[in-house]
């Protein structure tokens, strides 16, 4: 329970769990609950066998801290929409390096990537906000503008400036949103 417990808190406070505690907590959890009733073991995963594998197996690899950007990599290559919620939920606890190597990909997705890259707009990790910033930038889409500027508002720390280039991108298209909002 306790494992449990660290676990889901870890998520919610969207803080990345280090492999060896990761795999103490799962051990541990395996060995009370018995073995049929938790997945198998994430343990070793070969990364050259995750384009055989399904989506439900690539978002459980998500929380796992060696093969979690292969997953979301893999994940971002099926260009699945519906599976962007988990994939980013997943990148909100990633380090920055990794957050810096998945976010492109998920842009890349293109106008469906528009909700969570606005849902990372209120991450707690400073990174998290301004990869999601700089991908809508990218995305030019209209809806992220009041969300921009509530982040450009809001943001404590120097994300602002990085948000404000990014609002500026738009162009004449967000100028009376800007303009109403500020």
């Amino acid at each position: 329970g306790n494992w449990e417990a660290l676990l889901q808190t870890a998520a919610d406070a969207e803080i990345a769990i280090d492999q060896e505690t990761h795999e103490a907590a799962w051990k541990d959890i395996r060995e009370v609950k018995g073995e049929s009733s938790v997945p198998e073991p994430l343990g070793d995963v070969d990364p050259d066998k995750l384009a055989e594998m399904g989506p439900s197996e690539l978002v459980l690899l998500l929380e796992h801290p060696k093969v979690r950007v292969d997953a979301a990599l893999e994940l971002c290559r099926r260009g699945e929409s519906e599976l962007l919620a988990p994939l980013y939920k997943a990148v909100r606890k990633m380090p920055r390096e990794e957050v810096a190597a998945v976010v492109p990909h998920v842009v890349a997705l293109g106008e469906p990537a528009g909700d969570v890259l606005i849902d990372g707009l209120t991450a707690r990790k400073t990174f998290v906000r301004q990869a999601s910033a700089i991908g809508l930038g990218e995305l030019k889409l209209r809806r992220a503008v009041v969300p921009l500027v509530h982040l450009l508002q809001n943001e404590p720390s120097d994300v602002w400036r990085e948000v404000a280039r990014v609002l500026g991108e738009f162009g004449t298209a967000a100028y009376r949103t800007v303009a109403r909002q500020l």
